[in-house]
């Protein structure tokens, strides 16, 4: 159980285990994949991966189907346990690798969610992400990361939603050194946020089904910016009277739902280089209350075409940057209090907007909520008079919260690693508890919810 001193600077560290518990349950399910075209019992290992490696050909040759190249990619994915427990994977793995990161550095993000091209680049980021953690995939990890942290800035919702898993594992699972990569990652968050208010009235603005003469990046742009939830379009096809309806994914640096992943990667970075961030995560508070404090106007609320899906999605960011604020009070009290009124009236807004039917949503509020009253805040004028107001709310700001943290998992002891000898470089660490004995579909337990902590009163 993690006490309230835990969110204190001296022990903050050792809640470490607890957010990787977190982290662990947002795994994503089993890949989809088509009938299997390869049953891997009782054949050769070596038939097998000969198999396997014409499979990463076909994916980078150039005369074959978009079709049979994600049909090659889904086999991987379903063959992955058999490729790990192959005796030759170390030099597959490699390969495949290669074949991966040059596809997503070459390829082009594709912003609509039927085309084949970006199943295939969701598809090479899933395997990625279910890579077993060993010393196998050691020698790759700089490589991966680098290519993942320039997604970001380019890449589609859904796919980097699957990025930031494979950089908060590889990050919890490796430790790397500090490097100029993860300070680039709190600036890009910290932009993000910092645009956020500006794109207010383009979020719940009503608008019609757009249609497009073709599905071509020429034609998408000019929706892309202002698109922050997947949205169905209209895609004029020739000789056809109806036209196609396709589903267009937003930029991920605009966002909704990856706006709501991204604080619990900027608290394992705090987790992992707090001496290195600690001025950056500063900095996050000011554009924590300016997020917190947006809202529709009356007129968008009021009408009869707002958005409710996309008003949960908005509101679900917010309540991730409150939670993050949470994690955050007991190291920066003193500036969170100069912000004490203005923090005290946007959670009670947020309390009493907040829809009834997201059950779960209310609660991480309630939770993110409780948390920040327990702190040196419930004392300041702001606060105390506004008691009532929280009790018809359903909260006590006298009520200590029990804060149950994730229990770490123990470590699954195994035999002593076969590639101890490899050189680690910097991505070792004395405390690594890399699991390398588990089969990818094993690594990765549901967590209880995708908070960064269970608060309960």
């Amino acid at each position: 159980m993690i006490s309230l001193n835990s969110f204190k600077e001296p022990n903050l560290i050792h809640s470490l285990q607890s957010l990787e518990a977190c982290i662990m349950s947002l795994a994503p399910p089993y890949l989809s994949t088509t009938p299997p075209m390869l049953s891997s019992h009782n054949q050769d290992p070596e038939k097998l991966m000969n198999q396997y490696r014409s499979y990463v050909s076909i994916i980078i040759e150039a005369g074959v189907e978009e079709e049979n190249k994600l049909k090659a990619l889904q086999e991987l994915g379903q063959e992955l346990e058999s490729i790990v427990a192959n005796p030759q994977y170390p030099s597959f793995l490699e390969h495949m690798l290669k074949v991966f990161i040059r596809i997503l550095q070459e390829g082009e993000p594709d912003f609509i969610l039927e085309h084949t091209p970006h199943q295939m680049r969701k598809l090479i980021l899933e395997i990625i992400h279910r890579i077993p953690i060993n010393q196998t995939l050691l020698p790759h990890v700089k490589n991966i990361l680098n290519v993942m942290f320039k997604l970001l800035e380019i890449e589609n919702e859904e796919n980097v939603l699957v990025v930031l898993r494979i950089i908060m594992v590889f990050h919890l699972k490796f430790r790397p050194p500090y490097r100029a990569e993860v300070a680039n990652f709190l600036a890009y968050v910290k932009g993000i946020y910092g645009e956020l208010p500006s794109h207010l009235d383009d979020i719940f603005d009503p608008r019609p089904t757009p249609t497009v003469k073709d599905a071509t990046m020429a034609s998408l742009a000019p929706l892309l910016e202002n698109t922050y939830s997947i949205t169905l379009i209209l895609c004029e096809r020739r000789g056809q009277e109806q036209p196609e309806q396709l589903n267009l994914i937003p930029k991920a640096t605009k966002s909704l739902k990856a706006l709501a992943e991204l604080p619990i990667n900027v608290v394992l970075m705090y987790q992992l280089y707090r001496q290195n961030v600690y001025n950056d995560v500063q900095e996050f508070i000011p554009l924590i209350m300016a997020t917190i404090s947006l809202q529709p106007s009356e007129q968008h609320r009021t009408n009869l075409q707002f958005n409710q899906k996309v008003f949960v999605d908005f509101m679900a960011a917010q309540i991730k940057a409150l939670s993050f604020l949470a994690f955050i009070v007991h190291i920066y009290q003193s500036v969170v209090n100069e912000h004490s009124s203005q923090l005290t009236r946007e959670m009670l807004r947020l309390l009493m907007l907040c829809p009834q039917e997201v059950a779960l949503m209310r609660r991480e509020l309630h939770q993110a909520v409780k948390v920040i009253l327990a702190s040196e805040l419930r004392n300041s004028t702001d606060v105390v008079e506004s008691r009532k107001e929280f009790f018809l709310l359903g909260l006590d700001i006298y009520d200590e919260p029990r804060i149950l943290g994730y229990l770490p998992r123990p470590p699954i002891q195994g035999p002593k690693n076969e590639q101890s000898d490899v050189e680690l470089e910097d991505y070792s660490s004395p405390d690594s508890d890399m699991d390398e004995n588990q089969p990818p579909s094993k690594r990765f337990k549901p967590g209880p919810s995708g908070t960064f902590f269970s608060y309960e009163m």
